[in-house]
């Protein structure tokens, strides 16, 4: 019997961050300010071999119509990755320590993995984000 090879992948939602912007018309009206929010978001795919390759998905500070992360959760699922563990509210550098490790949702870690096809690189299908 051969043993089963797998690779793996790490999807983070670092943080998010809610803005406001104006939107001018054609006419140069300016409608009321709407909501707007950017991510800092990316994936990292783990090959049998060690190779590491790191895509960003989305960044802070550039506005994203959709959560990159629940975007790829739906792709790499319907791509043949099946959900391992899930972590919430990490913590995180730079906070006063009683706002460390509590729950956030817009801060999760997901692990991944699928078992290994012949001929297929590891961050096969390109996520389309």
């Amino acid at each position: 019997m051969t043993e089963q090879k797998w690779e793996f992948c790490e999807l983070v939602l670092w943080a998010s961050k809610k803005d406001t912007e104006v939107d001018k018309t054609a006419k140069g009206l300016i409608k009321p300010k709407q909501a707007v929010w950017s991510y800092d978001c990316y994936i990292r795919y783990y090959s049998p071999l060690g190779d590491v390759i790191y895509c960003t998905l989305g960044k802070l500070g550039k506005t994203m119509p959709y959560d990159p992360f629940a975007k790829s959760m739906a792709e790499l699922g319907s791509s043949g990755w099946e959900l391992v563990t899930v972590h919430h509210g990490n913590m995180q550098p730079n906070y006063p320590a009683n706002e460390l490790g509590y729950f956030r949702w817009d801060n999760k870690v997901a692990y991944l993995k699928r078992p290994v096809a012949q001929g297929r690189n590891v961050d096969e299908p390109k996520l389309i984000i």
